[in-house]
């Protein structure tokens, strides 16, 4: 149902983020979210996408900080009109500011992430999102 353009787009700035492959790589998708107006067509995929990867790794705060700020750069265009969404962003967004353990703890082999990076500042972070997202 999408343009092979925008099929590409939404892969441009999905895979930094998932990767992680640069800093400057998932500044540069986050951008490109924030201001572009094109994109109103991804906003369901773009928050599916969201959803699912906090989800799926809840453990892992500084990806789940990642994904927070693509959902902050999608609330704050002012191009795109997410309202009909919002019922499918806000669950995880409310998770990441109230779940009880968003960090996995390390075992007795070492398995699991441990420090796993600072859940607070993703807890803030997810707070700041919500209260653009109820603003907007």
């Amino acid at each position: 149902l999408l343009s092979e353009e925008l099929r590409l787009y939404f892969t441009r700035i999905t895979l930094p983020v998932e990767r992680s492959t640069s800093p400057a790589a998932v500044d540069e998708a986050m951008s490109a979210v924030g201001r572009d107006s094109g994109i109103q067509e991804l906003v369901p995929f773009f928050i599916r996408f969201i959803s699912q990867q906090i989800y799926h790794n809840v453990g892992r705060v500084p990806y789940c900080r990642t994904l927070v700020r693509l959902a902050g750069r999608l609330v704050s265009n002012p191009n795109l009109h997410i309202e009909l969404n919002l019922h499918q962003m806000l669950p995880p967004l409310i998770t990441c500011v109230v779940a009880r353990r968003l960090v996995v703890p390390v075992d007795e082999e070492g398995a699991g992430s441990g420090d796993g990076g600072n859940h607070w500042a993703l807890r803030e972070e997810a707070a700041g999102v919500l209260v653009n997202a109820c603003a907007a």
